[in-house]
Order: C-alpha cells, then sequence, then structure tokens
C-alpha cells in the first residue's frame, strides 16, 4: 500500500542509544515499559535492525556508534567507516608510500619530539589502540626516536575503570619499539570536548603545554589516585608526568583520532594563533582524519563524501517540502554532517533548529535533557509547515546511557516514550502524516556487564524500526528475525518506497516491497 502524503508531515525520529535486548537485566529499555513505542511497533509494520559491525561500515563484531549510524541511515547504503578505512591503511603496507611519509622522515632530522595524542582503547569508534600502535610503528619507520604519547582515557566506550589495561598493554609496545614513552593522562571528557565547554578544552590543551597540573609522577600513581578519589577513567583530569615532556616550539603533533566531532575543539587549539599564554609553533599537526573542512593540516585520511542521500533525494524531488533538522547540541553533528554524509551543505529548503545542551558532567540528574524542548519546537513547526519533514534525534538514551546509571536511564527511556506518543497523537492521528522511529545503535538496553559491574558503552544489538501511517495500521508485519541479515540501511529506501519515490541504485532495498 502506497501513501499519499504529498501535502502532509514527515517526521523521522532517531532515538539515539535505544536497542533492543531480550534479557530484562540491565535493560532499560525493557524496564521502563515503553508503551507507546510497544503499541505502535504491535500495530504498524515494525522490524528489529542490525546496528553495529559489517551493517554499519565497521570491522565485524565492532559496537555501533552515533556517526556511522547516522551516515547509514541517511545514505541508505553501508559506507566503509573511517576506522575501517584506517584499519585498512595500516594492514595494506599503503604507509610507505603515504603522502605523509616524507612530511614525518623530515621531521625526524630536526630531533624534535613528535607528540602522539589519542584516545586509548579498543572501543572503535573514535578510535582504536591498533591505530595507535600502528602509528607509532609508522613514526618509527620514519626515522622518528623522540616520541612522546599523550594518552586520552575512555571509559566510555569501554569499562569505566578500564584505562590500566590498555595503559600496560601501551607501555608493553614502547618498550617492543625501544622508542617513545608515555607524557601525561587525562580522560576525554576534557580532550574530547563537542559542546563549546572551552574551559575543558583549554585544561587539555594547557596541561600538553605544560601549563597546569604537572606532577613528576608515573600513570599507575596518578590513576589510582583518580580511582580513590571517585573519578573513573573519562574523567581524569589532565595532568603531565614530566615537565619535561610537554609541548614546545618546533615540536609536532599527530592526534590519530579518526572520527571528527570529540576531536575539533582540541585540534583547533593546536592550530590557532590566538592564546598568548600557553601557545606553541608547531612543525606541523597530523591528525588521522580531516576533522573539518576548514583545517588546512595533513592527514592521514581525507572524507569520503556520500552523494545521494536521503536528503538530496527530497531536495531533488519534493522541492516544495520545507525540511527541518532538529536536535540538541549534543548530537548537532549527527543530524546536519554526518545525516547528509559527511558534507556539511544545507538542501535549499532546510532549517536547522539546534537547542543547548545542559552544561553537565552527566546528565544522571536530568534525564530529560532537552527532549521536551525538541518535541515543542516540533510541535511549532508542524503548526505553521503542515507538510514539513522533520529529522528529530532525540540523544536521551545514549548521553544518560553513557552515564551507565541504570535508574537514570530508565528515566531517560521514559521521557522519550512520552515524546513518541504526543508525536504520533499529532503527526499521524490528527495530521494524517508518516512517522519513522529506529535508533542508530544499541546502549540503554544493556547496562550491566556479565559481572553486573555498571556498564557505559555501546552495544552490538539491533534496534528497532516502525513505519507509523493511518494506511499502514494493521498492515502484515516484517518478520522480526531481520536483524541477521538486514540493518539500518534499509530505512531510509523503505520510507522511499511508500512515498512513490524511486530509489538510487547505490541504495540498499527495501524492506516492505512484499508488502506493497
Amino acid at each position: 500500500m502506497k501513501v499519499d502524503i504529498i501535502n502532509k508531515p514527515i517526521v523521522f525520529v532517531i532515538c539515539d542509544g535505544l536497542g533492543h535486548a531480550f534479557a530484562a537485566r540491565g535493560n532499560a529499555v525493557q524496564l521502563a515499559d515503553m508503551r507507546a513505542l510497544d503499541f505502535l511497533m504491535r500495530h504498524y509494520p515494525s522490524a528489529y535492525l542490525a546496528a553495529a559491525g559489517k551493517f554499519v561500515g565497521l570491522l565485524p563484531g565492532f559496537i555501533g556508534n552515533s556517526e556511522v549510524g547516522h551516515i547509514t541511515l541517511g545514505a541508505g547504503r553501508i559506507v566503509k567507516s573511517s576506522i575501517l578505512r584506517f584499519h585498512e591503511l595500516i594492514t595494506s603496507g599503503r604507509l610507505v608510500t603515504h603522502a605523509t611519509a616524507k612530511l614525518l622522515r623530515d621531521f625526524a632530522q630536526t630531533k624534535k619530539a613528535l607528540h602522539i595524542v589519542g584516545l586509548l582503547s579498543d572501543g572503535g569508534v573514535h578510535s582504536h589502540e591498533f591505530h595507535m600502535y600502528g602509528m607509532l610503528d609508522f613514526a618509527v619507520q620514519c626515522g622518528i626516536k623522540n616520541i612522546i604519547v599523550h594518552p586520552i582515557l575512555d571509559g566510555r566506550d569501554v569499562a569505566p575503570r578500564s584505562a590500566a589495561v590498555y595503559l600496560q598493554r601501551l607501555e608493553l609496545k614502547l618498550q617492543t619499539l625501544r622508542y617513545g614513552r608515555i607524557g601525561s593522562l587525562q580522560g576525554r571528557f576534557y580532550a574530547m570536548d563537542r559542546d563549546k565547554n572551552w574551559e575543558r578544552t583549554a585544561a587539555a590543551y594547557d596541561m600538553l603545554c605544560g601549563v597546569g597540573n604537572v606532577v613528576k609522577s608515573d600513570w599507575q600513581t596518578v590513576l589510582a589516585a583518580s580511582y580513590a578519589a571517585g573519578i573513573t577513567d573519562e574523567f581524569v583530569q589532565p595532568v603531565l608526568l614530566n615537565q619535561d615532556d610537554s609541548l614546545i616550539d618546533d615540536d609536532a603533533v599527530f592526534f590519530i583520532n579518526v572520527r571528527p566531532d570529540r576531536a575539533i575543539q582540541l585540534t583547533q587549539r593546536f592550530l590557532s594563533k590566538d592564546f598568548l599564554l600557553s601557545r606553541r609553533r608547531l612543525a606541523f599537526v597530523l591528525t588521522g582524519f580531516r576533522y573539518d573542512k576548514h583545517f588546512c593540516n595533513p592527514v592521514m585520511l581525507e572524507p569520503e563524501l556520500v552523494q545521494e542521500t536521503f536528503l538530496d533525494i527530497m531536495e531533488k524531488e519534493q522541492p516544495d517540502r520545507p525540511v527541518f533538522l532538529l536536535a540538541e547540541t549534543e548530537k548537532y553533528a549527527h543530524v546536519t554532517y554526518f545525516f547528509r554524509g559527511m558534507r556539511d551543505e544545507h538542501v535549499k529548503q532546510e532549517t536547522r533548529v539546534i537547542i543547548p545542551s545542559l552544561k553537565m558532567r552527566d546528565y544522571i540528574a536530568h534525564p530529560e535533557m532537552a527532549a521536551r524542548d525538541i518535541t515543542r519546537y516540533l510541535f511549532d513547526i508542524m503548526d505553521k509547515n503542515h507538510n514539513a519533514l522533520c529529522i528529530v534525534n532525540y540523544a536521551n538514551p545514549d548521553m544518560v546511557g553513557h552515564s551507565g546509571d541504570l535508574a537514570a536511564t530508565i528515566r531517560a527511556c521514559r521521557i522519550i516514550d512520552e515524546q513518541l506518543n504526543q508525536i504520533y497523537e499529532l503527526v499521524v492521528q490528527k495530521m494524517n502524516g508518516i512517522l519513522i522511529i529506529t535508533a542508530d545503535h544499541g546502549n540503554a538496553e544493556e547496562k550491566l556487564d556479565v559481572a553486573g559491574n555498571a556498564k557505559t558503552a555501546h552495544t552490538t544489538n539491533p534496534v528497532p524500526f516502525v513505519l507509523v501511517a493511518k494506511e499502514l495500521e494493521q498492515a502484515t508485519h516484517l518478520p522480526r528475525n531481520l536483524a541477521v541479515t538486514h540493518g539500518i540501511a534499509h530505512v531510509v529506501p523503505t520510507l522511499l518506497d511508500v512515498l512513490s519515490i524511486e530509489r538510487p541504485v547505490s541504495m540498499v532495498d527495501s524492506l516492505v516491497l512484499p508488502l506493497l
């Protein structure tokens, strides 16, 4: 059944981090009793879709994340991720001919220090320890012997107190190489802020420049003291282990992260000439990926821009339909840059509504975040634009889920269910529009690990998908075992089929062809 919706609203809701798991233990989604979502999945075409590993362009078995999830959703196809591309660059043997090899060989002649900065874990979201080791090998092969490593502790895409495992492996790698030392520690809360909390970025940068917290100690002592104070890996305060390991003029920086959104602010500090107290005149700033199109530094990987995304097609096929992208600042890049295929471009009829996120360490005390504000803005848009296309991200299940607090994550899921119910009543019941609900990856459905400890990381679990329109009520359901063979790349092709819009050949198939 096709849906005649040319003059009716379309609302595409991404419940960030809302996965599906059958076990009730630690499952905030199930414990929240999300009645609105359950009702919609029972009464309209629905399925659970894969959102991790090869289904979103990652290595098999890798947890999903918001970057690849939104790229996949917006593209309607599987796009090779930057993490996978970096992995292939290292394993292919192509580094010896890479454009940066000469840069590093020339730098080796100066005898100055190369400072390697990056998130140290095997989470595979922003970086991977395999990349850290590969870049250490690369630097040494290029003749660099003066290497100082500045690991950023994770505790979010991996267990909250797992840093010692990664630091021990890093130390062993450096011993094997016979070059390099660990120069500092800091949590990603400081070094990888993306929400314009510049005081956090300044603390990270100033420490690297030897301005701020300097202790003549080892990482084991610093980490033990942080744990004793109740500070987990993500929030370890920036500390330089030895004054001699700070950035000085004519040193170079190699920031190995490949996901851009949480690397932009610190890189901007490295590149800027505006900071008088701690500015360093660096030989170069090399990064794992082009974090921003305005940054003119050397990189290991350039973005592979995705064309013919959902928004491109809607601009071409329905140019008179207004498009609104709604999110809070924590997920601003996801509904814009990532959903558009890593292109920071507007479609002609596009308006962006970005609501400021709360300025706090975590959202345990405020699991509502900006969800209700987003819904109010959405309803105001619907009132003024009856045929609007709205792409909406609710960050709560993911951002509160990252706290590892089960009770807070349950509340976050309940708040999202309230929003879904209100949107259904307005968009579908009153305005006879179409509502798509899905997620970019799992998180909230698995908040305890096998030992019963709080879990902060994303998951490899499938996510819900439901297509809601009055014409589709009580339609034949999609088989629930689709998570085995189908992923979130199929969401947009399915929507295009329902809208009678031809899919480009670059996209994967629709899920509901048998129903139409």
